[in-house]
C-alpha cells in the first residue's frame, strides 16, 4: 500500500532525543480535572462547596508541578535518590499549602493525598494524620471519573470528612488506560 513519504519517516525531533529525554517526554500530569462533580455544600465543611474542593485541587497541582514532574522522570529513569529528594518536596508543598487552608478556615482540617492504583500513599500533606498509608474507595478516579465522597476518615473519630478526588497523571501518555496515581483532598470539621 502506497504511503506519502512524509509519514514513512520518524519525526526528526523524535529520533534526535536521547532515550531518558524520549521517555520522560511520555509523562503527563493532569493541570485540571474534567468530567461531571457534585455541587453544592459539603458535609462535613458547611462553608465550602465541592466547586471550592476542585479548586483546590487545581491549585495543589499548580504548587507541585515541578516536584511530582521530578518524581515521575526519577522513577521513569530508575533514580531512586531524586525520587525519594522529590516526594520529601512534593509532601513539604502540600503540608505547607494544608496549613495556608487551615488557616483560612480554622475550623476545617485538609489533607491532600497522592495514591496509586493500589491505593499505597506515595505523598502526603497536612496535619490531620501522619500514619496513614493506604487509602481504599477511590478506584473510579484511575479511570477518569472525579468522585466526590463523603464518609470516615477516621473511624476512631468517627466524623464525616469530604474527599474529592481526581487523576493526577500517566507514565506514558500515549499507553496509559488508567492513570498512575490520583490526588485527594480531604475536608473535615476538626
Amino acid at each position: 500500500m502506497y504511503h506519502p513519504i512524509k509519514s514513512s519517516y520518524p519525526d526528526k525531533n523524535y529520533v534526535l532525543m536521547n532515550e531518558e529525554d524520549r521517555r520522560t517526554s511520555n509523562i503527563l500530569i493532569i493541570t485540571d480535572p474534567k468530567g461531571p462533580m457534585a455541587s453544592g455544600p459539603l458535609t462535613s465543611g458547611p462553608p465550602l462547596r465541592w466547586e471550592d474542593l476542585k479548586f483546590f485541587w487545581i491549585e495543589a497541582v499548580n504548587r507541585i508541578y515541578n516536584p511530582w514532574y521530578a518524581v515521575l522522570s526519577a522513577t521513569v529513569l530508575d533514580n531512586t535518590a531524586k525520587r525519594v529528594a522529590a516526594i520529601q518536596q512534593t509532601n513539604r508543598t502540600l503540608s505547607v499549602l494544608a496549613n495556608e487552608m487551615e488557616a483560612r478556615y480554622p475550623d476545617l482540617f485538609f489533607e491532600y493525598i497522592i495514591a496509586t492504583p493500589a491505593g499505597i500513599v506515595r505523598a502526603l500533606g497536612g496535619s490531620f494524620t501522619r500514619d496513614l498509608h493506604t487509602l481504599l474507595g477511590m478506584a473510579d478516579a484511575f479511570s477518569g471519573k472525579i468522585l466526590c465522597v463523603t464518609r470516615y476518615y477516621d473511624e476512631q473519630e468517627r466524623k464525616l470528612t469530604d474527599f474529592f478526588t481526581a487523576g493526577l497523571d500517566y507514565y506514558d501518555k500515549n499507553a496509559g488506560t488508567s492513570f498512575c496515581h490520583v490526588l485527594q483532598i480531604a475536608v473535615g470539621k476538626k
